[in-house]
């Protein structure tokens, strides 16, 4: 299962950070090219399309089977994001947006390819964006995870995130590495309302913390190279890992080292472009890989994942 890109689905690493969850799209942008399509796209909608192609799908430290591990994952996405109000606080503002999309997840484990039978998950979220004053937004998503294969639905849940911009304060600081972007922090809440990610039953209460810290390594007017380093601690906070009766409070850590770069020789019209690629490591508490083992995905305390994508926002 998954996390939609406007919920902190936490980066590059889409199906990657699934476990934590993150799409590809959150690499360093050309500023003459966002001013370019600022002037095309200068309305209250945004369209984000993009792929995320990935040798093993884990959510949230959860395993996914044996038919999402070793072997090629494909994971497209799409949403649509509507500026819908701002006001004045003092010097800064207050926006509110509403978005709407959908994740999805496809096997090559057998079966013909784009058959339903490959088609493993498709997530429809919807939910309210807030832009807060001294750095701060804020997320209320509504999530269901679906199982098109047949088996019905994962989980449906609702998560409320809260996030720091915190580049400025670097800034203020004099501190100015190779274009340091600041550490990025978040937390996630989600609340299971319907079923349950770890296959129990028991709707849980899953806990998040991240952060991805970024420089940029290749300077380039065009092709600015930016290497970002995400990190997510999944913890649950009420049976949100249960197996065998039990439930352990760590599920999972992760860090992970990923390229991005625009793709700036697609004219403005068409949208930003952007691609990249990643490693991560994913760190198993008892209780997942226990379910790792009962998912028939073996007992190693450490995956390896491999992602690359490329997303377009207009």
């Amino acid at each position: 299962m998954s996390q939609g890109q406007k919920w902190i689905r936490s980066g590059l690493l889409a199906g990657a950070v699934a476990l934590a969850g993150m799409p590809v799209a959150s690499f360093a942008q050309d500023a003459a090219v966002d001013q370019e399509i600022q002037a095309i796209n200068n309305g209250n909608v945004s369209l984000t399309l993009g792929a995320d192609i990935t040798n093993e799908y884990w959510f949230r430290g959860i395993s996914q089977g044996a038919g999402n591990t070793g072997r090629l994952v494909i994971q497209p996405y799409a949403d649509v994001a509507f500026d819908l109000y701002s006001f004045p606080v003092g010097d800064e503002e207050i926006t509110i947006g509403f978005y709407v999309g959908i994740w999805n997840s496809f096997t090559t484990s057998g079966g013909n390819f784009g058959s339903t039978g490959n088609w493993y998950e498709a997530d429809l979220y919807a939910g309210f964006s807030f832009g807060l004053p001294m750095g701060f937004s804020a997320d209320v998503a509504y999530i269901a995870l679906e199982n098109p294969q047949g088996g019905g639905e994962f989980a449906q849940e609702i998560d409320l995130s809260l996030a720091y911009d915190d580049s400025a304060l670097w800034e203020q600081a004099g501190i100015d590495f190779m274009e340091f972007g600041g550490l990025q922090p978040y937390i996630l809440f989600a609340f299971e309302t319907a079923g349950s990610s770890d296959g129990s039953g028991q709707e849980g209460i899953y806990f998040e913390f991240g952060f991805e810290p970024s420089i940029v390594i290749l300077q380039s007017e065009d092709y600015p190279v930016t290497l970002s380093v995400p990190f997510a601690l999944g913890l649950s906070v009420n049976d949100y890992y249960v197996i065998g009766g039990g439930d352990d409070t760590f599920g999972f850590a992760s860090v992970g080292f990923a390229l991005g770069v625009p793709l700036s020789f697609v004219p403005a019209e068409f949208g930003e472009w952007e691609a990249g690629v990643g490693l991560t490591f994913l760190f198993l508490g008892d209780q997942t890989r226990a379910i790792s083992v009962a998912n028939g995905t073996g007992n190693q305390d450490v995956r390896y994942i491999v992602t690359a994508g490329v997303s377009m926002t207009y």
